[in-house]
């Protein structure tokens, strides 16, 4: 018999296939996306002066709130 307990269980568990396909797309457009930051600080044409580029900011600010 489906109760009530039985449909909100079967929710819950759709809520949490939702919530990791979820995360999966965004690990994967994350992914890309340093990717692609990667390839332009590649291309980045050299200057007298050394400035961080946008991944190596974003990299220490990923150390600084792993702390």
């Amino acid at each position: 018999m489906f109760n009530e307990r039985e449909a909100l269980r079967l929710r819950l568990e759709q809520l949490n296939n939702a919530e990791i396909q979820i995360i999966r797309e965004l690990q994967s457009e994350r992914k890309d996306i340093y990717s692609r930051l990667r390839e332009l600080d590649r291309q980045k044409v050299s200057s007298s002066h050394h400035k961080k580029t946008l991944l190596e900011l974003v990299d220490e600010t990923v150390n600084l709130l792993k702390k």
